[in-house]
């Protein structure tokens, strides 16, 4: 019978880690996502140079990635960066299979008796575990781009792997590799020193050796006197360098300059910020919720699974129903499922670590590596008969001994044959919900966006915007070759915010206008320096050209611009564009719910989108209104109300404003809150409830009246003329909209008409005022263009 050797690992362990890593960079790449996603927008602009760094970490993949940049270009490097996303995840299946085969106990590869099965057994229970972990969403999410959390997961799987087989080998030297790659990994992320620490409280509680672990170096005295000095080094070894390249990349990409800081205040600076980031890592309820499911059913299991898997022992209850257990709750928290673990992507999020997540699918991967490992040695290899004949002789002379090992036998044989079936359910259960899903298409419309947003700005050297989008369209404005500045609208003063503003900006009256804010160099530009606004974009800030009275700017699909700068060829081509891709938005709402994707940031991102998407449309709208071009101006308006009723932000808005009018303890109904816009003639607030009123009820007459009422006051009177008499189709002797209607009418030129409509309010309401005004200033401008 063959016997691994006491170093367990052999030339096929390491081919089924290849294999199992291949599978996954290849799955990973066969089904990833079109576009830079948006969590490294901010990094890849900091990386090319587009940005100053956020804060002074983590920087060492930001100098991996500017070394790829000045190297390959940036077009050319975001493809590197994405080929190495799959890739890094390959290698971190491949070397969690090693990982997790050494953490196994020894017990399961040495002392079972049919050792070939056991060997393949063993295999096929952590290659389930692998799956676990690469399908665990933290985890797929880091294999669609090559970022920052993707290297600190493939630093953390490389300590371990040098650790386990450091405490395997009895070998100091990996040892001291491992906590060198921590060094490195805690120089990153403050999150990284949780390992560290956890290390030392294991190798503290872990003085001799116990079932499943070779002996620990640490048990001698001796070696441990030497060895914790030479630990502290080497961790240093790994620590000091990460930083000061951190330092280094951080200080000559304006990381000074952009936080106001000075040479003291940049080491008080990154204490802080270490501390701070910590902190905001997770809210004490994330941590709460990380430990209960997480982190004690993997220090439960790693202290039990010895004990458990011993084939010279009954598997006691306790032990299978806490294993059971255990494995029933790490599985639901790398399963697809999200209700399981909601404690994930709740907004906002309990745990905001990317880095932090991904730690908690690799335990629980772990605590069902280790419940699979007890039932497969339940269900092939321990067998009680001999277990009673060795150690209860005598027990087995009772009778009702007979009848129980009689009785379990149908049963041992049913298990047999079930569980062979169990891999194949896993899969099932775990590798669909990572095939193309709504966020492969909500990453691919942002994208869409940003490329779009870029190009039609051409030579626009600033965009003024919210500041949602801004990194993303600095970069798709930079693979284009264009410099293009975002200014927002809603930055604070915070440094690095009014740094963002002022770049660029050599007069000194302009960066002294940027530096209070963008909103007041917008309208000094616009009011005493219009040149300024002639190399600038908009896609906010249209108040201020209504309330000055003058001509609006010209609107494109994605952006405005003032003056002529943009042509009719261009507006026409970029509105296609925009419709086309508010089309794809509202079909991805027919086939998924994109709400349901538990990635927050890409939630409110494209939410950001659809709502861009509906005021470009609206802007649209209002010009070809102008244009007298009602039939067009309709189609905008339909598709802008249709992107705002699926919008859920402006859903919660609305029900924020429900509640406004609380009277007597009742929440507003749609209809309570319209009667209150109209009899206040406020027809914004109106048109809020009207929009969603009209969803349901088309002919409503006061939904109409509302919403036509709300384009009256805008001076948009060719849908204004639609809303009045969609009401007068229901209503026709409805004084306000005859008279309003023919007001539009009048403005519109159409006198007749105008007439028609004034003389029916006026015979309605024989004594009206402002009818009998309305029917006079009619005549007065027909004689007038009579005359002409």
């Amino acid at each position: 019978m063959e016997q691994p050797s006491e170093e367990s690992l052999n030339g096929k362990d390491c081919a089924w880690g290849a294999a199992l890593g291949v599978l996954a960079a290849v799955f990973s790449w066969w089904w990833g996502c079109d576009g830079l996603p948006p969590e490294v927008w901010e990094d890849v602009a900091v990386a090319a140079g587009l940005r100053p760094p956020v804060a002074p970490f983590p920087c060492l993949w930001h100098v991996l990635a500017a070394g790829v940049f000045r190297l390959a270009g940036l077009p050319a490097g975001l493809a590197v960066l994405h080929l190495l996303g799959p890739l890094a995840l390959g290698g971190v299946a491949a070397m969690a299979f090693l990982v997790f085969h050494e953490l196994l106990p020894r017990v399961l590869r040495l002392r079972m008796q049919r050792a070939g099965w056991s060997r393949f057994i063993v295999r096929v229970v952590l290659a389930q575990g692998v799956v676990s972990l690469v399908c665990a969403e933290p985890v797929w999410r880091t294999s669609r781009f090559f970022s920052p959390v993707t290297l600190q997961l493939l630093l953390t799987v490389v300590s371990a792997l040098l650790f386990v087989r450091a405490f395997r080998l009895r070998s100091m030297g990996r040892t001291y590799a491992a906590t060198a790659v921590l060094g490195v990994l805690a120089a990153e992320t403050p999150v990284g020193l949780v390992i560290p620490l956890a290390l030392a409280v294991f190798g503290w509680w872990k003085g001799q050796e116990t079932q499943g672990f070779s002996p620990n170096p640490f048990a001698n005295p001796l070696i441990r006197a030497l060895a914790l000095r030479r630990l502290t080094y080497a961790f240093l070894a790994g620590f000091i360098p990460a930083a000061v390249a951190n330092a280094i990349f951080f200080c000559g990409r304006d990381g000074l300059a952009a936080h106001d800081w000075s040479g003291v205040m940049y080491v008080v600076g990154v204490i802080s910020r270490y501390a701070r980031l910590f902190v905001s890592a997770a809210s004490p309820v994330g941590w709460l919720f990380a430990a209960g499911f997480v982190g004690v059913p993997l220090v439960l299991a790693t202290v039990l699974v010895g004990k458990a898997t011993d084939d010279d022992r009954f598997l006691p209850y306790r032990y299978g129903l806490f294993f059971v257990l255990a494995g029933v709750v790490a599985f639901l928290q790398v399963a697809g499922w999200r209700t399981f673990w909601f404690w994930t992507w709740t907004s906002p999020p309990c745990v905001a670590s990317g880095y932090l997540l991904c730690l908690c699918a690799f335990g629980s991967a772990l605590t069902l590596t280790f419940t699979l490992c007890v039932l497969g040695v339940e269900i092939y290899f321990r067998n009680y008969r001999r277990i009673a004949e060795t150690r209860y002789e005598d027990a087995l002379e009772e009778p009702a001994a007979a009848r129980m090992t009689a009785a379990f036998r149908p049963l041992d044989r049913v298990r047999r044959v079930l569980i062979p079936c169990e891999p194949l359910l896993l899969l099932a259960l775990l590798v669909p919900f990572r095939v193309p899903s709504s966020a492969h298409r909500m990453i691919a419309v942002l994208d869409a966006f940003t490329r779009r947003t870029a190009e039609e700005c051409g030579d626009a050297t600033r965009l003024f915007t919210d500041g949602a989008l801004d990194a993303g369209i600095e970069v798709a404005a930079a693979v284009r070759g264009r410099a293009l500045r975002t200014v927002s609208m809603m930055s604070g003063n915070e440094p690095r915010e009014i740094y963002l503003r002022m770049r660029d900006a050599a007069d000194e009256e302009d960066r002294g206008l940027l530096a209070t804010g963008a909103a007041d160099a917008m309208r000094t530009w616009v009011r005493a320096k219009p040149g300024r606004m002639d190399a600038a974009a908009l896609q906010l800030g249209f108040e201020l050209w209504r309330h000055d009275k003058l001509p609006m700017p010209v609107c494109g699909g994605f952006i405005a611009r003032p003056g002529a700068h943009l042509s009719p060829d261009e507006v026409r081509r970029g509105a296609s564009l925009a419709r086309a891709l508010a089309a794809r938005v509202l079909e991805l709402y027919k086939t998924d719910d994109p709400m349901a994707v538990t990635d927050h940031r890409l939630r409110e991102l494209f939410l950001f989108v659809q709502w861009r998407l509906a005021r470009m449309c609206r802007m649209r709208a209002d010009a070809l209104d102008g244009a007298g071009r009602t039939e067009e101006a309709m189609a905008e308006s339909r598709l802008a109300d249709a992107l705002d009723l699926k919008n859920a932000s402006l859903a919660r808005l609305r029900r924020q404003m429900d509640w406004v009018g609380l009277q007597k303890g009742a929440r507003l109904t749609l209809r309570e809150g319209l009667k209150i816009g109209l009899d206040r003639a406020d027809f914004r607030l109106a048109r809020t409830y009207a929009q969603q009123v009209l969803a349901a009820d088309p002919n409503d007459s006061s939904a109409n009246f509302a919403i036509g009422m709300g384009y009256f006051v805008e001076e948009q009177y060719g849908r204004a003329e639609v809303y009045l008499k969609r009401c007068l189709a229901a209503r026709p002797d409805e004084p306000a909209a005859l008279n309003n209607l023919a007001i539009a009418l009048l403005r519109q030129g159409r006198y007749a008409e105008a007439e028609t409509n004034a003389l029916h309010a006026l015979r309605v309401l024989p004594g009206s005022k402002a009818v009998r005004q309305t029917v006079d200033a009619i005549r007065e401008k027909a004689k007038a263009a009579q005359g002409k």
